[in-house]
Protein backbone atom coordinates (compact mmCIF):
# COMPACT_ATOMS: atom_id res chain seq x y z
CA UNK A 1 0.00 0.00 0.00
CA UNK A 2 2.78 2.40 0.95
CA UNK A 3 4.61 1.57 -2.24
CA UNK A 4 1.51 2.26 -4.28
CA UNK A 5 0.94 5.65 -2.62
CA UNK A 6 4.61 6.49 -2.99
CA UNK A 7 4.49 5.65 -6.69
CA UNK A 8 1.24 7.57 -7.19
CA UNK A 9 2.66 10.76 -5.63
CA UNK A 10 6.31 10.61 -6.61
CA UNK A 11 6.04 9.46 -10.23
CA UNK A 12 3.98 12.48 -11.39
CA UNK A 13 6.49 14.77 -9.67
CA UNK A 14 9.34 13.10 -11.49
CA UNK A 15 7.55 13.05 -14.84
CA UNK A 16 6.02 16.52 -14.72
CA UNK A 17 8.70 18.15 -12.60
CA UNK A 18 11.18 18.09 -15.47
CA UNK A 19 10.84 21.30 -17.42
CA UNK A 20 11.77 21.73 -21.04
CA UNK A 21 14.85 23.87 -21.53
CA UNK A 22 14.12 27.50 -22.39
CA UNK A 23 15.30 29.21 -25.55
CA UNK A 24 18.09 30.92 -23.61
CA UNK A 25 19.22 27.63 -22.05
CA UNK A 26 19.34 25.94 -25.47
CA UNK A 27 21.42 28.78 -26.90
CA UNK A 28 23.80 28.82 -23.95
CA UNK A 29 24.24 25.05 -24.20
CA UNK A 30 25.01 25.23 -27.93
CA UNK A 31 27.49 28.08 -27.39
CA UNK A 32 29.29 26.30 -24.54
CA UNK A 33 29.46 23.05 -26.52
CA UNK A 34 31.03 24.91 -29.46
CA UNK A 35 33.51 26.60 -27.13
CA UNK A 36 34.55 23.35 -25.51
CA UNK A 37 35.34 21.92 -28.95
CA UNK A 38 37.47 24.93 -29.95
CA UNK A 39 39.25 25.90 -26.72
CA UNK A 40 42.89 24.97 -26.10
CA UNK A 41 42.01 23.57 -22.68
CA UNK A 42 38.26 22.83 -22.46
CA UNK A 43 38.56 21.72 -18.83
CA UNK A 44 39.73 25.21 -17.83
CA UNK A 45 36.50 26.84 -19.08
CA UNK A 46 34.84 28.98 -16.39
CA UNK A 47 31.74 31.00 -17.34
CA UNK A 48 31.77 34.63 -16.18
CA UNK A 49 28.71 36.33 -17.68
CA UNK A 50 26.20 36.22 -20.50
CA UNK A 51 24.95 39.17 -22.50
CA UNK A 52 21.41 39.83 -23.61
CA UNK A 53 19.94 37.41 -26.15
CA UNK A 54 19.02 39.24 -29.35
CA UNK A 55 16.97 37.92 -32.22
CA UNK A 56 18.38 39.47 -35.38
CA UNK A 57 16.18 39.99 -38.42
CA UNK A 58 16.67 41.20 -41.94
CA UNK A 59 16.06 44.85 -42.65
CA UNK A 60 14.90 46.51 -45.85
CA UNK A 61 18.47 47.79 -46.30
CA UNK A 62 19.66 44.16 -46.61
CA UNK A 63 17.41 43.33 -49.56
CA UNK A 64 18.53 43.09 -53.17
CA UNK A 65 15.75 45.52 -54.13
CA UNK A 66 17.09 48.25 -51.82
CA UNK A 67 20.66 47.68 -52.97
CA UNK A 68 19.59 47.92 -56.64
CA UNK A 69 17.75 51.19 -55.92
CA UNK A 70 20.83 52.62 -54.19
CA UNK A 71 22.90 51.56 -57.21
CA UNK A 72 20.33 53.23 -59.46
CA UNK A 73 20.68 56.49 -57.50
CA UNK A 74 24.47 56.23 -57.75
CA UNK A 75 24.24 55.67 -61.50
CA UNK A 76 21.92 58.67 -61.92
CA UNK A 77 24.31 60.77 -59.88
CA UNK A 78 27.25 59.63 -62.02
CA UNK A 79 25.35 60.49 -65.22
CA UNK A 80 24.48 63.93 -63.87
CA UNK A 81 28.12 64.52 -62.92
CA UNK A 82 29.19 63.54 -66.45
CA UNK A 83 26.63 65.90 -67.99
CA UNK A 84 27.72 68.76 -65.73
CA UNK A 85 31.37 68.10 -66.65
CA UNK A 86 30.43 68.13 -70.34
CA UNK A 87 28.48 71.38 -69.94
CA UNK A 88 31.37 73.02 -68.09
CA UNK A 89 33.77 71.91 -70.81
CA UNK A 90 31.49 73.32 -73.51
CA UNK A 91 31.05 76.50 -71.47
CA UNK A 92 34.82 76.97 -71.34
CA UNK A 93 35.05 76.48 -75.12
CA UNK A 94 32.23 79.00 -75.58
CA UNK A 95 33.88 81.56 -73.28
CA UNK A 96 37.16 81.20 -75.15
CA UNK A 97 35.37 81.57 -78.51
CA UNK A 98 33.36 84.60 -77.30
CA UNK A 99 36.51 86.31 -76.15
CA UNK A 100 37.86 86.35 -79.70
CA UNK A 101 34.64 86.53 -81.77
CA UNK A 102 32.31 88.51 -79.49
CA UNK A 103 29.37 86.12 -80.26
CA UNK A 104 26.26 86.40 -78.05
CA UNK A 105 26.03 83.82 -75.19
CA UNK A 106 24.74 80.35 -76.08
CA UNK A 107 21.62 79.61 -74.02
CA UNK A 108 21.41 75.98 -75.20
CA UNK A 109 24.04 74.89 -72.65
CA UNK A 110 22.10 76.52 -69.83
CA UNK A 111 18.91 74.78 -71.02
CA UNK A 112 20.76 71.46 -71.22
CA UNK A 113 21.94 71.88 -67.63
CA UNK A 114 18.40 72.68 -66.46
CA UNK A 115 16.98 69.65 -68.31
CA UNK A 116 19.59 67.36 -66.77
CA UNK A 117 18.83 68.67 -63.31
CA UNK A 118 15.07 68.20 -63.78
CA UNK A 119 15.53 64.63 -65.09
CA UNK A 120 17.81 63.75 -62.18
CA UNK A 121 15.47 65.25 -59.57
CA UNK A 122 12.47 63.44 -61.06
CA UNK A 123 14.28 60.07 -61.11
CA UNK A 124 15.66 60.62 -57.62
CA UNK A 125 12.24 61.60 -56.27
CA UNK A 126 10.63 58.57 -57.90
CA UNK A 127 13.26 56.23 -56.42
CA UNK A 128 12.91 57.78 -52.96
CA UNK A 129 9.14 57.32 -53.06
CA UNK A 130 9.59 53.68 -54.07
CA UNK A 131 12.05 53.11 -51.21
CA UNK A 132 9.67 54.75 -48.71
CA UNK A 133 6.66 52.76 -49.96
CA UNK A 134 8.46 49.41 -50.04
CA UNK A 135 10.18 49.90 -46.67
CA UNK A 136 6.77 50.45 -45.02
CA UNK A 137 5.45 47.13 -46.34
CA UNK A 138 8.68 45.18 -45.76
CA UNK A 139 8.29 42.09 -43.57
CA UNK A 140 11.49 41.27 -41.65
CA UNK A 141 12.73 37.69 -41.70
CA UNK A 142 14.59 35.92 -38.89
CA UNK A 143 18.36 35.89 -39.49
CA UNK A 144 19.89 34.50 -36.32
CA UNK A 145 20.19 34.64 -32.56
CA UNK A 146 23.03 36.75 -31.16
CA UNK A 147 24.53 36.55 -27.69
CA UNK A 148 27.78 37.57 -26.03
CA UNK A 149 29.55 35.48 -23.41
CA UNK A 150 32.48 36.29 -21.12
CA UNK A 151 34.49 33.40 -19.77
CA UNK A 152 37.89 32.41 -18.44
CA UNK A 153 40.03 29.72 -19.97
CA UNK A 154 43.65 28.81 -20.45
CA UNK A 155 45.35 30.06 -23.59
CA UNK A 156 48.16 28.38 -25.56
CA UNK A 157 50.72 29.67 -23.01
CA UNK A 158 48.76 28.11 -20.12
CA UNK A 159 47.73 31.54 -18.82
CA UNK A 160 44.20 31.97 -17.50
CA UNK A 161 42.55 34.78 -19.51
CA UNK A 162 39.17 36.48 -19.52
CA UNK A 163 37.65 36.95 -22.97
CA UNK A 164 34.29 37.91 -24.42
CA UNK A 165 33.02 36.03 -27.45
CA UNK A 166 29.99 36.64 -29.64
CA UNK A 167 27.84 33.82 -31.00
CA UNK A 168 25.40 33.78 -33.92
CA UNK A 169 23.10 30.77 -33.93
CA UNK A 170 20.49 29.51 -36.38
CA UNK A 171 16.88 28.70 -35.46
CA UNK A 172 18.01 25.10 -34.95
CA UNK A 173 20.62 26.33 -32.41
CA UNK A 174 23.59 25.55 -34.64
CA UNK A 175 26.48 27.97 -34.21
CA UNK A 176 26.82 29.87 -37.49
CA UNK A 177 29.63 32.16 -36.40
CA UNK A 178 31.51 32.97 -33.23
CA UNK A 179 34.68 34.72 -32.21
CA UNK A 180 36.39 37.23 -29.99
CA UNK A 181 34.27 40.37 -29.64
CA UNK A 182 37.39 42.53 -29.99
CA UNK A 183 37.87 41.30 -33.55
CA UNK A 184 34.36 42.28 -34.68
Amino acid sequence: MKKTLFILFIMPLILFGQQKPTLLQKIKTAAVNELKIKLNDPKSYEPASWGELKEQQTSFGDTERFISMVNEISELSRKLDNEIAYIKKEEQKKDFKEFFTHDPPNDSLINLAKQSKVKFEFSLDSTRQTITRESKTFQPIFKNYYIEHSFRSRNAYNGLILVTYFFRLSKEFNVIEFGNIEKL
